[in-house]
């Protein structure tokens, strides 16, 4: 995860010279922070993987349509917090979307990771 450096600048009245101090904004544990970019390949894989889960467990068979928002949380690994849009079959004018949250637990690299499908629901608002 990646901070971003900020820096104060700071004058002494006695002396007017100024002196620096520098802060790292990183996200801190157990905080949302706001994804990008929702259409970037890892976060819809991580979508793809969370209908897979539901279609799993539920025995439906939803189709991602598309992610419309979502969040991490730093904890031991991350999780997504991602509002996607799913439905019922191939996506087509005749077949209606429901709005869906998932919260997908992610632990390990980009490359080589361990995923949970945390939750599953109809996101209401």
């Amino acid at each position: 995860m990646k901070g971003v450096i900020m820096g104060n600048i700071h004058v002494s009245r006695s002396s007017c010279s100024p002196s620096f101090s520098f802060h790292s904004y990183a996200p801190s544990p157990g905080g949302w922070v706001p994804i990008k970019n929702v259409m970037e390949p890892y976060v819809t894989g991580i979508a793809e993987f969370a209908v897979h889960g539901y279609n799993s467990q539920s025995k439906r068979s939803l189709w991602l349509e598309k992610v419309t928002r979502g969040e991490t949380q730093l904890v031991h690994g991350e999780n997504y917090r991602l509002v996607l849009k799913a439905n019922d079959g191939p996506v087509c004018p005749a077949t209606t979307s429901t709005t869906y949250q998932a919260v997908v637990f992610v632990n390990g690299t980009r490359e080589s990771s361990f995923k949970n499908l945390t939750s599953f629901y109809p996101f209401l608002g």
